[in-house]
Order: structure tokens, then sequence, then C-alpha cells
């Protein structure tokens, strides 16, 4: 989490547990609560006192802040060092999320927060960026949840059947030249074919100028989406970001990734990612002049995700494999198999391929102009 989105919830914290601050102060719970809610901002205060208390006294945030509720400057105090204990201690901010969570669900915590606060009620975002030396990209969050994965229009995707995702975070955008090519560089392998020495698609050395024409260039097209890299490519990229950063990154399985594209909790049911409207959202046959398309342009979905269809091709995990008809829990498809999965359409295809249920398969040491991929981060508790 961020620190503006850490802000968020150390600020929606204390406008939650004022009314217990003034029932320390006085022996009642200010406001008209039922047993039930009242029982709640007990036990979530009973989570956050404790950071308060050194050597079994009070400390002076929150001396100040039962004193004056109202004072800005106690309460920026009591709240900055809220936001440093969210920090450091990403176990027991998980524990408040869940109780959280589970006062939405039971006491309508937006009701509950505008009643407490006089404000509107704000789900703090779990987003973050990444910056490894030059070059930054964005993690959006994804809630996890089940859906109804597959559809009718092909054999390859049916049966439709339900799957079950857990959280994770997927790739605003599609992994970029200036990204991937940070990699190469500090490697100094997996390059490209349009950069790869002998390689006939080299866009200064080569005798096959494509990718030249489709504006590729090693300086000056940092914001298109990468093309021209295998699955093992791809691979590699998530193993360096793994080194640099600490975090596992790997590419979504076809479940995230259909179900990210349908817009996970938050899906309108549209036919391609983000809308029924291809145009609006995505770069393909139609509108792409015959060229990829600087990420990020069209519209999002509904997670805030761009490009999930259209512009390019985007490997997955996964062997391919035909569907199960039973339920599954995060399938990573087959345990093995010859071709791996590819999603999401290009800025080559026509709107049929663009569709959010739409799969196919490639031999996975191909490369193509037209397919790239994109990033997954799946924390382990705490992390």
């Amino acid at each position: 989490m961020d620190i503006n989105a850490l802000s968020t919830l150390a600020n929606q914290l204390y406008n939650l547990v004022k009314p217990v601050l003034a029932n320390e102060v006085t022996g009642k719970i200010a406001g008209d609560f039922s047993a039930a809610t009242k029982g709640s901002l007990l036990e979530l205060w009973g989570k956050i006192k404790p950071w308060f208390i050194i050597d079994e006294k009070e400390n002076d945030e929150l001396k100040k802040v039962k004193e004056k509720p109202e004072d800005p400057i106690y309460v920026n105090g009591f709240t900055s060092k809220l936001l440093t204990f969210l920090h450091e201690n990403p176990e027991m901010r998980q524990e408040i999320e869940a109780l959280l969570k589970k006062m939405e669900e039971s006491h309508d915590l937006k009701h509950l927060f505008e009643q407490v606060s006089g404000k509107t009620f704000q789900k703090p975002t779990r987003n973050f960026k990444e910056k490894i030396g030059a070059a930054s990209f964005e993690m959006v969050f994804v809630e996890g949840g089940r859906f109804q994965m597959g559809s009718e229009e092909n054999d390859s995707e049916k049966p439709i059947h339900e799957v079950t995702v857990s959280d994770f975070y997927l790739g605003k955008y599609q992994v970029t030249v200036g990204e991937y090519l940070n990699f190469c560089e500090a490697t100094n392998s997996n390059w490209p074919e349009w950069l790869e020495q002998g390689s006939n698609y080299h866009i200064e050395t080569g005798s096959d100028s494509y990718y030249k024409e489709k504006g590729y260039l090693k300086n000056g097209s940092e914001t298109l989406p990468i093309i021209g890299v295998n699955w093992q490519n791809c691979i590699a990229y998530c193993e360096w970001l793994t080194q640099q950063t600490g975090k596992k990154y790997r590419l979504p399985s076809e479940a995230e990734w259909e179900y990210a594209a349908r817009g996970g909790q938050l899906s309108c049911g549209y036919i391609y990612a983000g809308s029924d409207n291809l145009d609006e959202v995505a770069w393909y046959s139609s509108n792409s002049d015959g060229k990829p398309h600087p990420v990020g342009l069209k519209k999002p979905n509904e997670l805030g995700l761009y490009d999930l269809s259209g512009n390019v091709w985007e490997w997955c995990q996964d062997w391919y494999g035909a569907y199960p008809s039973s339920p599954q829990t995060n399938p990573m498809g087959p345990n093995s198999g010859s071709f791996r999965v590819y999603r999401g359409g290009s800025w080559y295809d026509l709107a049929v391929y663009c569709r959010v249920a739409y799969r196919d398969d490639v031999n996975p040491v191909w490369r193509f102009p037209n397919l790239g991929f994109r990033l997954v981060f799946v924390p382990q508790f705490g992390g």
C-alpha cells in the first residue's frame, strides 16, 4: 500500500475510533449505535490502542487527542503516528482491513463512517508503483472473487465453469519498451528480436524493417508495449524483477487474466475489457492504422486496467489445455503441454479476437510483432 493510501486509511480509522476515545473519557461511546456496532468499534480500537501504550502508559499523541479530539494539530499527531504503525506492521494492518471488511458487510461501514465523521467514506486504494532504475510501472490491486469463466462462442471457450481466484495485483498497463529494455541493458540478454544481434528484424542492421516501420526504436519508443519477445523472455524479465524488488513477479494465469479483463468484482458483463464498444477501449484492426500505440490511451476497464482488449496480445503463465467442467480455485492450467496461452487480441486483429473470453495458444519460443505481456504480483501474508 502506498503512502497516500496509508494516510487515507489512518485518517478514516481515527474518525471511526473517535467515539471510543470519548468512551474512555466519559465512560460512554459518543453516538447512537447498535450493540453490534459498538462491539465492532471497541474491537477496532482494541487492535489500535496497544500501539499508543508505552510502559503501560498512554503516549503523548493519545493523551492530547483524547483531551481535544477536534484539534487539527493533535489529530495530525495521532494520525501520523498511526500511519507509521500501519506501514511498519503489515500483518496487523491486514487484520484491521479484515475487520473493516466485516464491519462493512454487517453494519454498513459507509453509513457508519459518515454518521461518525460527517465525511464521505472512500475505500483506500492498495495500488502501488514500482521503480527500477530509470523505469517505473504501476500495479493495480484486484480483489479476488468468483466468476463464470469461458463462453459459448467457441469450442475452445467451453464449458463455462465456475472459477475462484484470490487477491492479486496486475500491471495497470502492458509492459512497455522502456521497462523491458531497462532489463535488457542491465543483463545484456533477452533482447527483443528487433534489437537482437544477428536478427533479420534488427532495426539498425537487419534486412527487414518491419518493426522500425511500426515505430519501434531503441530510443524514442519507450511508451509503446514491448513486442517481439517470447514466453521465455517474459519469464526471464519476471525473475529479474523479483531479484531487484524482493517481490515475486510472474505472468498472470489465464484465470487471473480473464477475471481482471471482465472487471473482477466490479464487472459490468461487457464483451470486451471495459465496454461493449470496442473502439472505446482497444486498438484493433479497424482503428489502429496498422500499428501498436502507446499504452493507456484508451478507456480503462472497471478496475482501472488499460489495453486488456487490443493493442498487443498478452502471454499467460499457463500451458494451453481444454477447460474443466468442475469448479476451480486458482487454476494454473495443465501441468505440461506444447503451447502457452495468450489473450486479449491486438492492433492487427478483428474485434472477435478482442473478447474477454477469447483464448489462443502458441509455441512459447515464437515471437511476434503483436504479442507482449503484463505482470502479476501475488503477495504472501504480511508482504
